[in-house]
């Protein structure tokens, strides 16, 4: 076994590589960071803008349905109320009890019986006329004063 060496005779002093200082380091160091730091902040600002605008959406979406929700509640509510209102008229007396209105049944004079033949309707008795002198009777039901604003606050 034989080992081939080869060496190469160069005229002139041998070539050295110049070796780096620390302030050649410390150089390369700051103009890294100096390039470095607005990328950072631009990275940053991006991320942060990008983190605001989804939280953005979210509430919006979240109002949306909070609003669309409240709509609804609205709108039952409306429905309710359209139906104690009609069914008020069954509960009359249970109500002129509860609140003691003092109402009484109509005397047996102001009760007219109708007779239906067929379509058309023939009164049983003729009806009593009022001296001219005399105002007719209003009757009305107070609910208290009246409000310009809308219901749904007052209820």
């Amino acid at each position: 076994m034989a080992i081939n060496v080869t060496s190469y005779n160069y005229s002139g002093p041998r070539k050295r590589k110049a070796r780096t200082s620390e302030t050649n380091r410390l150089k390369i160091f700051a103009t890294t960071l100096k390039l470095s730091i607005p990328f950072c902040i631009f990275f940053a600002a991006a991320i942060t803008r990008v983190m605001w605008t989804s939280q953005a959406e979210s509430l919006n979406k979240a109002s949306i349905s909070l609003e669309n929700r409240i709509m609804d509640i609205e709108r039952e509510t409306a429905n309710l109320n359209i139906m104690i209102e009609q069914e008020s008229g069954k509960n009359i007396l249970a109500q002129v009890k509860r609140y003691n209105l003092d109402l009484h049944y109509p005397q047996p004079g102001q009760i007219k019986k109708l007779e239906f033949k067929g379509k058309n309707v023939v009164k049983a008795e003729p009806p009593v006329k009022q001296p001219a002198n005399t105002k007719p009777i209003m009757v009305t039901q107070r609910n208290g004063a009246k409000n310009d604003a809308s219901s749904k606050y007052y209820r």
